[in-house]
Parts: C-alpha cells; sequence; structure tokens
C-alpha cells in the first residue's frame, strides 16, 4: 500500500496538469440549448418569464404529489436541478454559471469513485481525463449530474451499510441511499433505466473491497434488498405523482419512443462504446470531424484493451473486472431500451470502464501506470481537438451568442424576445437580458397573438430567428414595421418589430 500510495502522489502533477488543461478546453466548447432545460422552472420564477404563454409556457408542466403542486421543468424532467441550482444561480446570474456547476458536479462525482474503489484521492482527477464523462457532465444534456454522482458513490455507501455494526447507523445509510435514489428519480425518471447496471456496478466494486466469502454473500443480500427496496419506493413515488390529471408513470409510458424508432437508433447508440468525440455529436456536424477523431478513437481500444491486460491477476481483481464489463452493456443495453440516443444516456456505460482503467493505474506496475496515463490523455486530448476544429451545428452557442448579445445590448425598455427557432429559448430564458422578458413564439398564430400583447404593452420586439425571411414574418407580425438588425455567418438574423 505504500508503494501505490507513493505511486499516486508521482501521477498526481500529471493528473492535475493535463486535467486542468482540458477541463478549461471542455469549458470553452460551445453548448446547446438543451443544457439548461433543465432549469426551465428555475428561470420561470424571475417574473418577467410569466409572460411566455407560447411554446414551454412559464409556468408549465404541472404536478401534483398529494395536496402539494409543483412545476417540472420538462415532460420527463423534474424540479430537482432547479433548486440545485438555485443558489449558484442568485449568486450569479449567468449562463456560465452552469459550466463551474458542472466542473464541482465531476470533482464530487470523482471523490465518490476513488472511495468507491478505494484509490487514493490523487487520482480524482482521473475523472477529468476521461473525455466522454468530463464533458458530458460539464455540457449537461440531461440532466445527469445527481445522477452520476449517486451512482459513484453508491458502492462506498454500501459498503459502510455493510461494514457498520451498529443499526442505528445502518439505518441512516440505507435512508441515505433511498433519499438519494428519490431524489434522481424525480429529476429524470430515465435514471430507473440505470438500476440495473448500478447493482452489478456496485457489486464490482463490493468485490474488491470484501475479503471473506462469507461477507460477500452477505453483502450480495443485502444489496439486493436495498436496490429492491428502493426501486419499489421510486416506482411508488412515480404512481403517486400525477402529471396532467393522471399517474406520472402512465404519463411517462405512454410518452416513451416506439420501438421501430429504437431499432433505428441502434447503430447511432453503438457508437458510443469507443468513439469519444462523438459524444459531441450534438454541437458538431460530425461527418466533417477531422482524422483527430479516428486517431482517438483508435487509441480509446488501446486504453481499454491495454487496461484489461494489465489488471492485477488476483481472482478478485479479474471478476470485478468482468462485472465491470458486464455493467457497462447492461448500462448501454437498458439506455437504449429507454429510447436513448444522445451522450448524456450512454454515458453511464463508460463509467466502469473508467474504473477498469483507474484501479490498473493505481494497482498496475510503473510502466502499466505510465502507459495509461499517457493513453488516457492521448485519447482525451485527441478526442478534445476533433471536436474544436470540427464545423459546429447551426444551433451550437459558437453561432448564436454574438448576435444575441450584440443585439441585446442596444435594447430600449418595455422589449420583448422572441426566440422563435430551436436552439437559444432554455438558455436565455435562464439569463439576465438586461430585464426583459423572453418567449417561444414560433407559429403564425402564436406571434399574431405575440403582436397583440406587443401593441397593448406598447412593447418592440426583438426576433431572432435562424435562415428565415422577412416576407414570411410579414405573415407573423402583418401590422407591425419589420427591421433587419444583424445577420452573422450562420445566417441568424435578428429583426426589431415595432407594432403599429
Amino acid at each position: 500500500m505504500p508503494d501505490q500510495a507513493r505511486a499516486g502522489s508521482r501521477q498526481w502533477p500529471y493528473f492535475l496538469a493535463i486535467a486542468i488543461a482540458l477541463t478549461a478546453g471542455i469549458s470553452r466548447l460551445p453548448w446547446h440549448m438543451d443544457e439548461y432545460v433543465m432549469y426551465h422552472t428555475l428561470a420561470c420564477w424571475n417574473p418577467t418569464q410569466q409572460l411566455n404563454s407560447f411554446r414551454e409556457a412559464c409556468p408549465g408542466n404541472l404536478t401534483q404529489l398529494w395536496e402539494a403542486t409543483y412545476y417540472r421543468a420538462y415532460a420527463y424532467i423534474g424540479i430537482t436541478s432547479s433548486l440545485l441550482m438555485a443558489p449558484f444561480h442568485a449568486l450569479w446570474p449567468s449562463l456560465a454559471m452552469n459550466t463551474w456547476v458542472g466542473i464541482a458536479w465531476t470533482a464530487l462525482s470523482g471523490l465518490g469513485l476513488t472511495k468507491s474503489l478505494k484509490l487514493q484521492r490523487a487520482y480524482l482527477g482521473a475523472i477529468f481525463l476521461y473525455f466522454p464523462i468530463s464533458y458530458s457532465i460539464i455540457h449537461d444534456g440531461g440532466p445527469i449530474r445527481a445522477s452520476f454522482a449517486a451512482i459513484c458513490w453508491l458502492p462506498y455507501l454500501l459498503e459502510r451499510l455493510i461494514s457498520d455494526r451498529s443499526k442505528v447507523r445502518k439505518l441512516m445509510i440505507w435512508l441515505l441511499t433511498l433519499a438519494l435514489w428519490l431524489i434522481c428519480i424525480e429529476d429524470k425518471p430515465f435514471f430507473l433505466y440505470l438500476v440495473p447496471g448500478s447493482y452489478i456496478f456496485s457489486a464490482s466494486c463490493l468485490l474488491l473491497n470484501l475479503d471473506q466469502a462469507r461477507s460477500k454473500r452477505r453483502a450480495g443480500l443485502l444489496m439486493t434488498l436495498v436496490f429492491s427496496v428502493n426501486s419499489i419506493f421510486s416506482i411508488i413515488l412515480l404512481y403517486l405523482m400525477r402529471a396532467n390529471g393522471e399517474p406520472y408513470l402512465m404519463y411517462l409510458r405512454s410518452n416513451s419512443p416506439e420501438w421501430s424508432q429504437r431499432i433505428s437508433e441502434l447503430g447511432t447508440s453503438l457508437r458510443f462504446f469507443l468513439d469519444w468525440p462523438f459524444f459531441a455529436s450534438r454541437i458538431t456536424e460530425y461527418s466533417k470531424l477531422s482524422l483527430a477523431g479516428s486517431v482517438a478513437t483508435f487509441i480509446v481500444l488501446c486504453t481499454i484493451v491495454w487496461a484489461l491486460r494489465h489488471c492485477p491477476q488476483q481472482r478478485e481483481a479479474r471478476n470485478s473486472q468482468f462485472l465491470a464489463l458486464i455493467a457497462c452493456f447492461t448500462y448501454w443495453f437498458f439506455s437504449w431500451i429507454a429510447g436513448g440516443k444522445f451522450h448524456h444516456h450512454f454515458v453511464f456505460a463508460q463509467l466502469p470502464l473508467l474504473a477498469i482503467v483507474m484501479v490498473s493505474i493505481q494497482q498496475g506496475s510503473q510502466k502499466t501506470r505510465s502507459t495509461l496515463v499517457m493513453l488516457l490523455s492521448m485519447a482525451s486530448v485527441l478526442s478534445l481537438a476533433a471536436v474544436l476544429v470540427a464545423p459546429k451545428i447551426w444551433y451550437a452557442s459558437s453561432n448564436t451568442n454574438a448576435l444575441v448579445r450584440e443585439t441585446l445590448s442596444n435594447t430600449q425598455e418595455k422589449t420583448i424576445i422572441n426566440s422563435s427557432n430551436w436552439g437559444l429559448y432554455y438558455a436565455y430564458s435562464l439569463a439576465d437580458n438586461n430585464g426583459h422578458s423572453l418567449v417561444w413564439a414560433d407559429t403564425i398564430e402564436t406571434m399574431n397573438k405575440l403582436e397583440k400583447t406587443a401593441r397593448d404593452k406598447q412593447s418592440t420586439i426583438i426576433h431572432f430567428c435562424w435562415n428565415c425571411e422577412q416576407s414570411l414574418l410579414a405573415e407573423g407580425y402583418p401590422n407591425s414595421k419589420l427591421t433587419l438588425i444583424d445577420e452573422n455567418k450562420s445566417h441568424w438574423k435578428s429583426y426589431k418589430v415595432k407594432p403599429y
């Protein structure tokens, strides 16, 4: 153990330097609008946002639990993320705060993983070196932050539950796991699909930490009981919650994707195993990714194979490794069954692979440690480089920020902002916007209503749209004067709409 501690100390400067560089690079990547969808309830608490009675109206998605009522952020996203973000948003109501909070969640997940695997704290930085996970948490399009952190800490809590002799503390630890479970379920019911993979992943971690066969059998029984009881409580919660007048569980079932859609996404979902640059496909024109993307994918494969071949030879370590691989496939399979098709659905399958790499780095020989750190760093650096140089999709923030900020800097009082195309609303509804209301009127009918509202309030409308023509906008604002304010190279335009 002392040799491992000294090895961790020697690796720490490399982890720290590369992790900081990668985190800075990932933080600079453009965001897409869905990274803010989970905070829509928080945005709607702003009185100026009550004007949006159109698409994604404020408030919307009424939820009832017994006598209590509140509003979810989206059809299948709860209020949890808004509550967790609220204190940080109060300190600094900037879109950049989401990035800093994402970095904190990544560190919290990494700390939980090191405790669950009983690794040196110096290896906390490994989670920042693992591009799919650090990108997916910092640029969370899920939400996944609470769920990912909870899963990372769960094996540690289960180990404490098994080893603690105090019945009171056992009860308190179980209640903590149940609370985390219910919080994650409320945040996004997708968490239920992660339960099978989390069960196997937790077993793989406990296999490393428990020595006696009797302890392992007892741990298996207790872990099965915890997962079963917590899952039952979660399903009961979803059934008791009411969405649009029916049980939330039934509402979710009626809105689940068809099997034909799931099958059509099968090929895409498989790419999330090893194609790390593909995790940023929502902001890039992926077909135009550079050679760096292909090289990064090859290095990822080398990293996993090297970690598997050079894992410690003890029976427990090999069995744990085997369970981790099963957990990886299980996470992927149930994410696909759930209808997942984006990086925030399949990033959980990367967690067991990261665990394999981290254990091999700490317990392997000096050559194994050096090789894995080098491969992991190269894979992440090349993945980040591939995403940085790839052309960005039209709705990425790199194509919208400058136009929006420049336009809003010259607005007057009593201005209403209409983000009529996908790409702006969720993010900028959370921003200050100089105190102006932001709405999402994207049809002729809703724009007609918005024009009437603006006339009644003696307000001017700033209309943002992508690749739109003024002649078509005239149908939405038939009794207004339209003036083109600005247009950028990505065909985003801003118009000033002044009702007669």
